[in-house]
């Protein structure tokens, strides 16, 4: 197995439980790391000053010998927002978000771009969805600066299904080279995109992984968030792409549709998706 690439839950997998025993549990099926969901995060920031609070997470997690070397940034945000209010309320929500993942050590903080509300109406390289997202991005940049994390756009199946939408607004945003890229492997598949492909594109700016796969359904439909294997991604390309734009970082499992079992389940397929990670990664012809 790569020491580059790092197998991990986020930990949304377990969100009932508390971020301490969360990191008990992970660690007790074989996990060292995670991806600290935004359901996690907002417990630790519910509990006072966010440097504080982190500090004293960060300090609990190095005696277990555990850490988040990813987080997820408020999935419900939308970066498109205009007047003087919202925005004061954003840019004052994300700097607790931000105090709290320099205290963790956080290294790649995923964020969902702008337009999110808009859907079909999105429209890309201009009109005033478009260019608040880009004055709000920049000033976000500017708040994360000397901060231990990347920024890490990630792809949304309705607007900005790939890669090159992403870089369109990368581009456009000034400061942008400083932004990183999260694949989101089965918001890709949704968007018939092809994983290895984005990889290769995307490379020294992919920072973070959303590993899961897409299941084509009878109907014609299709629904993500699965484990690997499962559907209709190429593992074995994808793993190969990853290893040979030289990716470091965490591969990270984000699969909400396999919380979807009782407890003792659920405890089995954290046992099963640590072996697989393991398989995945060691073996590309599996």
């Amino acid at each position: 197995m790569s020491a580059a690439i790092i197998p991990s839950m986020w930990s949304s997998f377990v969100m009932e439980e508390s971020p301490e025993q969360m990191v008990r549990t992970m660690l007790q099926y074989g996990y060292r790391c995670t991806e600290l969901s935004d359901e996690h995060s907002a417990v630790l920031l519910d509990r006072g000053d966010p440097e504080t609070v982190g500090a004293e997470f960060k300090r609990f997690m190095d005696e277990q010998g555990f850490s988040t070397p990813q987080g997820h940034l408020l999935l419900h945000c939308d970066l498109s927002v205009g007047s003087a209010k919202e925005k004061a309320d954003l840019f004052e929500t994300f700097r607790k978000w931000f105090a709290l993942y320099h205290a963790l050590n956080v290294k790649a903080a995923v964020l969902h771009p702008g337009g999110l509300r808009h859907g079909a109406e999105y429209r890309y390289g201009g009109g005033e969805v478009w260019d608040n997202t880009v004055a709000n991005l920049s000033g976000l940049l500017k708040l994360a600066e000397g901060a231990s994390f990347t920024i890490c756009l990630e792809n949304l199946p309705r607007t900005y299904p790939t890669d090159r939408e992403l870089e369109q607004l990368i581009a456009a945003v000034p400061g942008g080279e400083k932004l990183g890229i999260c694949l989101d492997t089965g918001h890709l598949a949704l968007n018939h995109g092809n994983c290895a492909e984005f990889i290769r594109r995307t490379a020294s700016r992919l920072k973070a992984l959303h590993i899961t796969d897409c299941i084509d359904c009878p109907d014609g439909g299709k629904h993500d968030h699965f484990f690997p294997t499962t559907g209709s991604i190429d593992w074995r390309e994808t793993v190969r792409a990853l290893r040979s734009v030289d990716y470091h970082g965490l591969f990270n499992y984000e699969v909400p549709r396999e919380r979807q079992a009782s407890a003792s389940i659920s405890r089995l397929k954290l046992e099963y998706s640590r072996r697989l990670a393991d398989l995945l990664l060691e073996d590309p012809e599996i």
